[in-house]
């Protein structure tokens, strides 16, 4: 630690961070903060290519406000306690949807009859379970299921996903040297990366050695990651 007043010397550490591109899909599970809650509307991107195209040039996405019909109320409950957000990581992603039902049935004992599967955009896809229960016990906690030659993750269906997917939907994996033992910490992370990229996935060895703090990100844009 430098004492207050103390210059920084030459020799002192640098917070590093190395980045990775993942080929194929996304990774899912902790979203950038939620807007306020409408009692009435929905408020949402006009289209997913004017988001980005907004974004790219720095400004604000369009918007516009759709009525809360109690059709959408009660979609809006069912998917949220019985669906996940399916992000596959492999060179071609969409080879690996059929193997995903039944490797999912196989490994928590559900019938894959039980569960369905939809097209979510760009190597994602969106998983209906039977049940909220179903649903936890694939969840597991946010450990990635490995489905060679790749892997998947899942996150929480939640109806604000789509605001931020736009924004955030290039998968990552960072690493981050220099990081102290005292402040190997998620919150650290986050105001190190904050503004770059949206944490997602806590890898495992993270929590058995103090070198590497690795994540999985959603993120817009690799380049706004800083090296140093």
């Amino acid at each position: 630690m430098t004492a207050p007043g103390d210059a920084p010397g030459p020799s002192r550490r640098r917070r590093r961070s190395r980045k990775r591109r993942n080929m194929g899909g996304s990774s899912p599970s902790a979203p950038p903060p939620y807007p306020e809650d409408p009692n009435d509307y929905l408020i949402g991107s006009s289209s997913d290519d004017a988001s980005r195209d907004a974004i790219a040039d720095g400004l604000a996405r369009p918007r516009c406000m759709i009525r809360r019909l109690a059709a959408i109320a009660q979609r809006e409950e069912r998917l949220a306690g019985c669906a996940l957000i399916v992000s596959v990581i492999a060179d071609e992603p969409d080879s690996l949807k059929e193997h995903i039902i039944p490797a999912i049935a196989r490994r928590f004992e559900i019938e894959e009859t039980l569960l369905s599967i939809i097209d979510f955009g760009h190597a994602r896809f969106l998983l209906i379970s039977p049940d909220e229960f179903s649903a936890t016990r694939i969840l597991n906690d946010g450990r990635p299921l490995s489905i060679p030659p790749g892997r998947i993750h899942f996150m929480r269906w939640t109806r604000f996903f789509q605001s931020f997917a736009a924004a955030f939907t290039m998968p990552m994996e960072v690493e981050l040297r220099g990081i102290p033992t005292h402040a190997w910490e998620l919150e650290t992370v986050l105001q190190l990366l904050s503004g770059c990229c949206v944490p997602s996935v806590v890898h495992p060895d993270t929590d058995i050695q103090r070198e590497v703090f690795r994540i999985t990100a959603w993120c817009s844009s690799p380049s706004c990651i800083p090296r140093d």
